[in-house]
């Protein structure tokens, strides 16, 4: 077999050539000119009956690799679901979107006939504050969920919660037959959409879980794998996982990323959304050949507890997500520590860093420099200014000393100690007689003065973002250094 070049090879190759965008459109064109070579088709999807199972329009299983329900008396054996291969691994694995309201049934009915020992699950229920997957298991341990429709019963036994992900054990009963099956269910708790995960070593962890369960071997069902459209946190999962078989079983110079995602194309449309997810698979990709080549695998078993219950954690609202295109000319950052060949570390990655989503980073370039400047015009819709500090991550007021709501009235009744009611009573009357006005100067004194805080607390943040430009770049080579100043004059 022809050897390929190395995978970390071409993370350095990509990145030190701001390459990962047109590696990705690559990958997408020759997959869409592969389902057409070929003559994929979505056809079931189109159906009257069946347009209300999709989750999204423009998410379709194809027709030669999808999951058939078989029970019968059910409306229809669609549901939104693909069985993606990859022979060279001996891996199977059912990608699914995240359940509608009205399709629960339908998907525990696939776990139940594909005999699948595991769920994975890749996103939260809500995000963005939108729905994302409806919640499809019983809400507290103990509690059954009846679906009659398909007749079944899903039994929620038990559940562990740990900082990254939860596990859950459901046991599934087969009303008719009375036979019973536990299922596993590995909920990854903070991949946000279109993003990435905190960490390759995070990740890392959850895959090793997964496979010492033993739910993705070969003879036992495929796990169902799914996030909320099934093609972009579930494509990276996959990906992963099949790359880190392959070099285990074959050598790193054997494996081509591009080829196995190609592959896993083949079966269901669009895995992988993002280039970000894509530069995350080559990290983990690269984390895990470094650890598997040191047995140090074994190290990512200490997992942390998390606090609260299950039911706290899957209720409480999402952590706020990366921008879903992270890359800028001359955006850099630095890269994790884990990440080290051969005694060196890996170059700098253009993408953006999830724990720094909810702050205005050092990421941030010339473009959102010169949002804030123009932003920074007085205007006296204060509200239009925050909408404006907001988009760019910042919010002055949270760095700022309060400001009094005007000046301090030290003759007013209530901020005085009276001898009696006769002169407070007369006090009031006096002050009664400018209030009006006070009140309009008071307004109109703290808009400006909100105003002028806030445009000098811009200012500042442009100095700050225009310092850490000048330090990322002294550590960029020359070449990349000159491209950022060219990039910024313009």
């Amino acid at each position: 077999m022809e050897e390929k070049s190395s995978i970390y090879q071409e993370f350095v190759d990509f990145t030190e050539q701001n390459q990962w965008i047109t590696v990705y459109q690559n990958i997408k064109d020759a997959s869409e000119l592969e389902a057409k070579k070929c003559n994929y088709t979505i056809n079931e999807s189109k159906k009257q009956l069946n347009r209300r199972l999709n989750r999204y329009r423009d998410v379709n299983p194809y027709d030669h690799s999808r999951i058939i329900l078989k029970r019968q008396h059910i409306d229809s054996d669609y549901i939104n679901a693909n069985l993606v291969k990859l022979e060279r691994a001996k891996r199977q694995y059912i990608l699914c979107q995240g359940p509608l309201e009205h399709t629960v049934s339908h998907f525990w009915l696939m776990v139940w006939e594909q005999q699948s020992k595991a769920i994975l699950m890749l996103n939260k229920i809500i995000e963005k504050k939108q729905i994302k997957c409806h919640l499809y298991w019983p809400k507290k341990e103990g509690q059954k969920l009846e679906l009659n429709d398909v007749g079944l019963t899903v039994e929620f036994v038990t559940a562990e919660n740990f900082k990254n992900f939860s596990r859950r054990l459901f046991r599934v009963t087969d009303v008719e037959s009375t036979k019973s099956r536990e299922v596993i269910q590995f909920h990854y708790t903070q991949w946000p959409d279109f993003g990435v995960p905190s960490s390759p070593i995070a990740f890392l962890q959850f895959l090793k879980q997964v496979r010492d369960a033993g739910v993705l071997d070969e003879n036992v069902g495929p796990p169902v794998i799914h996030c909320s459209a099934g093609i972009g946190r579930s494509g990276t999962f996959c990906l992963v996982d099949c790359c880190l078989v392959l070099i285990d079983k074959e050598g790193e110079n054997k494996v081509s990323v591009r080829d196995v995602l190609l592959e896993l194309r083949k079966y269901r449309m669009g895995l992988i959304q993002t280039y970000d997810q894509l530069t995350f698979s080559y990290e983990a990709i690269i984390e895990g050949m470094r650890r598997m080549n040191n047995d140090t695998f074994n190290e990512l078993d200490n997992l942390e507890i998390a606090t609260g219950s299950d039911e706290e954690s899957e209720q409480s609202p999402p952590p706020i997500p990366p921008r879903t295109s992270s890359y800028v000319p001359g955006e850099t950052r630095p890269p994790s520590d884990s990440f080290k060949k051969q005694g060196q570390l890996l170059p700098q990655i253009p993408i953006s860093d999830p724990s720094e989503s909810t702050s205005s980073s050092s990421s941030d370039t010339s473009d959102s420099i010169e949002d804030i400047s123009e932003d920074s015009s007085e205007n006296d819709d204060d509200t239009l200014e925050d909408d404006k500090l907001h988009s760019v991550g910042f919010d002055a007021d949270s760095s700022l000393p309060p400001i009094p709501n005007g000046t301090l009235d030290l003759t007013s009744p209530d901020k005085q100690k009276f001898s009696s009611d006769e002169e407070r009573s007369q006090l009031t009357s006096d002050n009664n007689v400018t209030a009006n006005n006070n009140n309009i100067n008071a307004s109109s004194e703290l808009r400006h003065r909100n105003r002028t805080a806030r445009q000098e607390a811009m200012q500042e943040k442009i100095r700050e973002i225009k310092r850490k430009q000048k330090e990322s770049e002294r550590s960029l080579p020359k070449k990349r250094r000159q491209a950022t100043t060219i990039t910024l004059d313009k």
